[in-house]
């Protein structure tokens, strides 16, 4: 079984959890974030009741307030699923998301003064015969799972999008993170207004427990501690520090704000991320409408 992971935020410290079952054998490894933590290790009888009594274990610690993370966004129900992709780290990327509640997305698109134009190109699009005619465009992908629409184009980030953020009469997400410096970010604007701006600084939280064994002594003398920049309304101001590591808090807003991130693409056919190609099968798509934009 792999390991399974649980944090708890309490009285300004956060623990970690974590159980792992290699055939008979069980490993649980508990202590402060921060620090290598205790580790203890037990022999069961047969490798059935050494995952049984992880699973049991592990239920335990839930009911305790214990959150597991990461949760594994790929593997629920398509129409379940909330949160990003799980390539923070990996690479740099960014997507844009938009929703419409008072009237038609289309209608809301076409009255924002960046947008030249819209088009529905979803027969083409689902026959991967789609071709953009300029170089300033975004496919809107429009699916029967979440309420979101998400822009999909052969760029790793879209600044002709970028004027959406204040002109778009509803709710536009932007997240996404740059490899080169390892920053990572969320935002959400409402009616033009910047409602939640959380971007990190790339130094990370903590330093995780499987992460300070690879340290030399020296090393774990550093301070991780993050600066980050979390602005809003909505949450107390030290909310991203009940989490361990930044991009779990990441995922945790998008949860919160009802959105599923696979990181939809076009380059010839539609694309999503490694784990989350189901997200551009046909079946998944409603519509797909070209947007042309003016350049920014």
């Amino acid at each position: 079984m792999p390991i399974r992971r649980f944090y708890h935020a309490r009285g300004g410290k956060l623990t970690f959890w974590y159980i792992e079952t290699r055939g008979k054998k069980q490993t649980v490894r508990t202590g402060e974030i921060g620090t290598k933590g205790r580790i203890a290790t037990k022999e069961f009888e047969s490798i059935r009741d050494a995952r049984a009594d992880a699973k049991s274990k592990a239920e335990r610690k839930a009911k305790l307030g214990f959150v597991e993370y990461p949760p594994d966004v790929s593997s629920a129900p398509m129409a379940n699923r909330r949160g990003a992709w799980d390539g923070w780290h990996e690479t740099t990327w960014s997507v844009c998301l938009i929703r419409s509640r008072d009237q038609d997305l289309i209608a809301a698109l076409n009255s924002c003064p960046s947008v030249l134009s819209t088009e529905d190109v979803t027969e083409s699009v689902l026959a991967t015969a789609f071709e953009p005619s300029s170089k300033n465009w975004s496919l809107l992908i429009e699916t029967p799972h979440q309420t979101w629409a998400t822009f999909a184009d052969n760029r790793s980030y879209n600044d002709d999008l970028d004027p959406l953020h204040t002109e778009f009469p509803g709710e536009v997400l932007r997240t996404g993170a740059n490899d080169a410096n390892g920053v990572e970010y969320v935002w959400l604007w409402s009616s033009g207004k910047m409602v939640i701006d959380f971007r990190t600084d790339g130094k990370g939280w903590p330093t995780l427990p499987e992460d300070l064994d690879d340290l030399d002594d020296d090393e774990q003398d550093e301070d991780w501690g993050a600066v980050y920049r979390f602005e809003t309304d909505l949450y107390p101001r030290d909310w991203p520090y009940t989490f361990p590591r930044f991009e779990f808090a990441l995922q945790q807003l998008l949860v919160d704000f009802d959105a599923y991130v696979p990181y939809l693409g076009y380059t010839g056919r539609l694309t999503a991320a490694y784990g989350h190609e189901d997200a551009a099968a046909d079946h998944n798509i409603s519509r797909a409408h070209l947007v042309r934009l003016r350049q920014s």
